[in-house]
């Protein structure tokens, strides 16, 4: 049998107003798969690296096909990651997290506030011998979102050292130290610098003439573990962000000279027989520098309240000690270097106030972003076609099946009543 190639048999629909309502509606559906198919497939995405999770992206077609929002990926971060806020003050590291949102051990983040991260304990611990106060402040972060993707549940430390030895790093980010600041830095870093230096210098001070005065029979270092009850941003002008911040000395230990260590806890009642760790030397000072940590952490948390000497100047006076007292072992009259460092600035200093907050803080990362751009005009004109002839083939086989179907049908009845006449 000879290969042949075969063609369907047409005729005709009969109808009177088929084929010009069938091309006018099919010239009408060319148009609008054509602006459909423009904006399915006349844009290409483009991959980039952004610090704002919430950046978005209109186009004209957005009234009818809505964006969904935010153009980035959450940024994840688990146990030992780094970080900075917006304020770029300190150098944080996550310690533990405290309900995972990402798997069973990760933090998905998507730009929200810290506005429920507050200080919750510090360590101090200083040596004359080593000439240097290591500060670890611990962050704890409890959200109170009700979005699982928005929480940032997590424990957050930095550790930095206060010192006057140039081979000591302290570890203050994104600026060096006050003395060798740079204009192009934040301001701010450069003042929570300068103030942890007078602060510590005080207690220093302190020591040093004590032991001058005792020949060399009070302590020669001190560790502390302090706690603080939290009073985050979201708590707003709450009584603790008005008054006095206050704070718990929950553990202390001393250092002499001949490498005796004592050690006092409120929770261990035998401690307590060992000498007073915290005396008249040493506790103005320390409080002075518990109060500078403490408002300068919660400055790189973005938190406002009317507490935090740092951005409120006027409540120093209730916060920090002017005079420390005389006791036996200091014997000469002591003002406190950084309460005149603060409140009697010089020209240098002056620069860099007021310190102004910059609105809540969050942490800061890159996100991985997709945008939308419109593809070059030969590959959106192969696009388009490509998908509109696609589309309207289709539809328009469906089209003429149906209709084809209908016509059949009715010539089948209109034959057969013919014949019927015909017969009787």
């Amino acid at each position: 049998m000879p290969l042949r190639l075969n063609y369907p048999l047409t005729r005709p629909f009969q109808w009177r107003w088929f084929a010009p309502l069938a091309l006018i509606s099919a010239a009408v559906v060319v148009i609008l798969l054509v602006v459909l198919n423009v904006a399915l497939t006349g844009y290409e995405t483009r991959t980039v690296f952004n610090n704002n999770f919430n950046i978005s992206q209109s186009h004209w077609y957005d009234g009818f096909m809505p964006n969904s929002g935010s153009l980035c990926d959450p940024h994840l971060m688990g146990v030992g990651d780094v970080f900075t806020t917006n304020y770029t003050i300190f150098e944080w590291s996550i310690d533990s997290i405290v309900k995972a949102n990402a798997g069973e051990s990760g933090i998905s983040y998507s730009g929200t506030a810290l506005d429920d991260c507050d200080l919750s304990t510090l360590y101090v611990d200083g040596s004359l011998g080593a000439s240097t106060i290591n500060v670890t402040p611990i962050v704890t972060c409890s959200s109170n979102s009700t979005k699982v993707d928005s929480a940032f549940a997590v424990k957050a430390r930095t550790t930095f050292s206060i010192t006057s030895l140039p081979g000591i790093h302290s570890r203050l980010p994104g600026a060096v130290r006050y003395a060798y600041y740079d204009p192009s830095i934040n301001p701010r870093t450069a003042v929570v610098d300068a103030l942890a230096q007078n602060a510590g210098n005080d207690i220093s001070q302190r020591l040093v003439d004590a032991l001058i005065f005792s020949n060399d029979s009070t302590p020669v270092g001190l560790s502390l573990r302090i706690e603080f009850l939290p009073c985050p941003a979201s708590l707003g002008n709450a009584s603790c962000a008005i008054n006095k911040p206050a704070y718990n000395i929950s553990l202390s230990a001393s250092q002499y000279a001949n490498g005796m260590v004592f050690q006092n806890s409120l929770s261990d009642p035998i401690s307590m027989n060992n000498p007073q760790i915290i005396d008249n030397v040493t506790s103005d000072a320390l409080a002075n520098l518990i109060q500078t940590i403490y408002a300068s952490v919660r400055l790189d948390l973005g938190n406002p309240s009317p507490n935090n000497f740092i951005v409120h100047p006027e409540v120093t006076s209730k916060t920090l000690v002017e005079t420390f007292p005389l006791t036996r072992n200091t014997p000469t009259p002591f003002v406190s270097g950084l309460y005149q460092f603060w409140t009697q600035p010089s020209e240098e200093f002056s620069k860099f106030l007021p310190v102004k907050m910059g609105g809540p803080a969050n942490v800061q990362v890159v996100y991985l972003c997709r945008f939308q751009q419109q593809k070059p005009i030969g590959q959106l004109l192969v696009s388009v076609l490509v998908a509109t002839l696609s589309m309207f083939s289709s539809a328009w086989a469906a089209f003429m099946l149906v209709a084809t179907a209908i016509a059949k049908r009715r010539d089948d009845n209109g034959a057969f009543n013919v014949l019927c006449s015909i017969e009787s």
